[in-house]
């Protein structure tokens, strides 16, 4: 035999035992339990995440739009940390969806609790962003002498 034949054979031989194992492999992976992800007791998705203004110190105003999910039907409160009374509160929901116009000059924390508890279940932020930092003091241009 030559030199090339048996390479050609080796060759052969290792391309049948690489690719045995995944042929069984793949045969098998569709009755291993795939374990799933685990989803939290609550969500709550804030959008948009935060809120521009101009410059620093100014208001910001902003059409915000909460989704909120708990995985137990029950009563819950949305509330603001700009706001003394709750925004909105359901009976016997899994979920729902608040909008409204915001208006702030620092960033928002929005909390799900409870109704008949002041626990929080889950929280959220909406952050405060500004285009030009506040000057302090205005740069003068011109001088007397």
């Amino acid at each position: 035999m030559t030199n090339s034949t048996n390479i050609k054979r080796l060759i052969a031989t290792l391309a049948i035992a690489l690719t045995a194992p995944l042929v069984g492999a793949t045969a098998n992976a569709n009755t291993i339990a795939k374990p799933e992800a685990k989803q939290p007791a609550y969500q709550l998705i804030i959008s948009p995440q935060q809120c521009v203004a101009m410059r620093q110190g100014q208001k910001c105003y902003v059409d915000v739009t909460i989704d909120w999910q708990a995985k137990v039907v029950g009563n819950y409160c949305l509330h603001a940390s700009t706001a003394s009374e709750p925004l909105q509160c359901w009976q016997q929901q899994q979920g729902a969806k608040f909008s409204q116009e915001m208006v702030a000059k620092q960033d928002i924390i929005f909390t799900l609790q409870g109704k008949q508890s002041a626990k929080v279940l889950v929280k959220g932020s909406l952050a405060m962003a500004w285009v030009y930092d506040k000057k302090s003091r205005r740069n003068v241009s011109w001088r007397m002498f």
